[in-house]
């Protein structure tokens, strides 16, 4: 039999694991919270201009519209694609986090 220093020796290290990752955790987001009104500014962007298109030719009913053609075969290609969509947008995230950073850090100044 063991003795008690073997309890000891295995569960001290692992106990300490969670507090680490929540820290790193913590940390990320803490990081990630600072630009998401970027972000989400960038998101709100992008989509205003895209619902406007969509929405004024059903609005104003002159003519066929290609554009629900188009958001249809968009819509098909991101559901069959789901998991190359996320790591297009995540590599964004990832990509963007680190030059606003760098941007407060320096003061827009390259």
């Amino acid at each position: 039999m063991g003795g008690p220093w073997v309890p000891d020796a295995c569960t001290l290290p692992t106990a300490r694991w969670p507090a680490f990752a929540q820290g790193a955790l913590s940390g990320a987001i803490g990081r990630l919270a600072r630009h998401l009104p970027r972000i989400s500014g960038a998101l709100q962007a992008a989509s205003g201009p895209y619902l406007a298109i969509y929405w004024i030719p059903a609005l104003v009913r002159r003519g066929t519209d290609p554009l629900p053609a188009v958001s249809a075969a968009i819509s098909t290609w991101t559901g069959a694609h789901e998991n190359l969509v996320t790591v297009g947008a995540a590599v964004l995230v990832i990509t963007a986090v680190p030059a606003a950073g760098h941007e407060a850090a320096t003061g827009g100044a390259r």
